[in-house]
């Protein structure tokens, strides 16, 4: 009786109760996003996620007559309900959904090193350029949608979460400036620009740990 007790108690002690999750391929956006999965019931979770986007001088090469400065931030919740019967809890096939807020500033600055700024002419006065300021676009966008994925625990101690699915955006765009070339270059209603609005995919890999 002891040690059936015992046992019970240090199965107790291995099961999965979380995760803790960070989006590795977020980091090519400038972005570091980490998440907390809770289980809620025995098939079902809640996961929050926040993310700090930070871009210093993006574009600042010898031929780009202007640098991108980016901050903002984001949030999302997911809930999550696993399919499939599996001895782990949080293991296994799923269907969620999502939503998600973010808050995003570009700043546009002139970059000191455009080749176009060399005087080659040193007796004929430059020409201040016009459009040589600080314009702003501050973004809000929401978005929400559904998520079918796989999440594997290995060893109940380490996470991956494989998943994909799809969902509606909406952005709402103000700018501090009518500079046609920055509106041009923040207005593209490509699926692949921060500020897009309509339906759009979603897909990637977390990875983390288990408590």
């Amino acid at each position: 009786m002891l040690l059936f007790a015992q046992n019970e108690e240090t199965q107790e002690e291995h099961k999965v109760h979380g995760t803790i999750k960070i989006a590795p391929f977020d980091f090519v956006a400038n972005t570091l996003t980490l998440g907390v999965e809770q289980k809620i019931a025995p098939k079902v979770s809640v996961q929050l996620y926040g993310s700090i986007i930070m871009n210093k001088n993006g574009g600042g090469n010898n031929y780009d007559k202007y640098a991108l400065n980016s901050i903002g931030g984001a949030g999302e919740l997911q809930i999550k309900r696993f399919l499939l019967n599996k001895r782990t809890p949080l293991d296994g096939l799923y269907a969620g959904l999502f939503a998600k807020y973010l808050y995003l500033e570009n700043t546009r600055t002139p970059n000191d090193n455009y080749i176009g700024n060399i005087n080659y002419y040193p007796s004929t006065p430059s020409t201040p350029d016009p459009l040589a300021l600080e314009p702003k676009l501050i973004l809000n966008q929401y978005s929400g949608g559904f998520l079918v994925g796989y999440q594997v625990i290995i060893a109940k101690l380490v996470a991956l979460d494989f998943y994909g699915g799809g969902g509606i955006k909406i952005s709402e765009a103000n700018y501090s400036d009518n500079s046609l070339d920055f509106i041009e270059n923040n207005t593209t209603m490509s699926l692949f620009y921060r500020n897009y609005s309509g339906i759009f995919p979603k897909f990637g890999i977390k990875a983390g740990i288990t408590f």
